[in-house]
């Protein structure tokens, strides 16, 4: 038996923007609405520009075979108040189509909204997974020590040919702390250039026997572990920057405040 549902595997989505820069996402179904959600540094700079006007965006159908192609004119998608990133926080979400309820709340067909076309889908209205909004778990209710699993695309690591760089990756870890200061969670599992804007999902048990899985936030940024030396004789110094393991997630209530009204 799988640790997470099954369909938790065709949430993950790469985006590539068109100057080759790229980043991790997941789609959020609300009832009359698709998102994709991602960090906000994947898409805006500092001032809140975008970096780029063109991103293409792959996910992955629920027989996990099935490849689908997005293309986001996000110029006019921002133009239009669809591509938005948050005013604090680190997550941005794009509304890429209006969508109608299905048998199961993770399968939905996509009615594009201009500047999203879509591609490569069978059948061939468009189809693609994502989390129920209703699924979310708040920043309040995350438990530390509970497991969580991280969705992405780590392209920067690996050599030619290890790893199908067109499919996540999922990674393990726990539920570290919390930091009450900046609103974020801390989680004990190490993220790669990629990850950020990845789904971050809790696993907790609601009984002996039974347990539960929740998106609970967006992956942000990976806590260094930054090393100072300095020469007394000299004066120089060295500056040695390593992945501690940790990384902080932003709670998916940044994301909720963006689109439920």
């Amino acid at each position: 038996m799988r640790q997470i549902p099954d369909d938790n595997l065709s949430y993950p989505a790469l985006i590539t923007l068109s100057d080759g820069r790229f980043g991790s996402g997941f789609f959020l179904h609300q009832e009359d609405a698709t998102h994709l959600v991602t960090a906000k540094h994947n898409l805006f700079d500092a001032h809140g520009k975008l970096l780029n006007d063109h991103a293409e965006c792959i996910c992955y159908g629920r027989n996990l075979t099935t490849k689908i192609n997005i293309s986001l004119d996000l110029k006019l998608l921002a133009h239009d108040g669809a591509a938005r990133g948050h005013a604090t926080a680190d997550v941005a979400v794009i509304k890429v189509a209006g969508a109608s309820r299905s048998k199961e709340e993770s399968f939905r067909s996509v009615e594009s909204l201009p500047g999203v076309r879509v591609q490569g889908t069978s059948p061939p209205d468009g189809i693609v997974m994502g989390a129920p909004i209703e699924s979310c778990r708040r920043y309040e209710d995350v438990m530390i020590a509970n497991d969580i699993f991280i969705f992405g695309y780590p392209n920067s690591i690996g050599e030619k040919d290890q790893l199908d760089r067109t499919r996540p990756l999922l990674r393990k870890g726990i539920i570290a702390g919390k930091n009450d200061l900046t609103h974020s969670i801390i989680v004990d599992c190490p993220v790669y250039q990629g990850n950020s804007g990845g789904l971050v999902v809790e696993r907790f048990f609601t009984s002996l026997t039974n347990y539960s899985c929740k998106p609970v936030g967006v992956v942000s940024s990976f806590v260094p572990f930054i090393d100072r030396l300095e020469s007394e004789a000299y004066g120089f110094g060295n500056v040695t920057v390593e992945n501690s393991g940790y990384a902080v997630v932003t709670p998916i209530d940044r994301v909720l405040e963006m689109i439920v009204t």
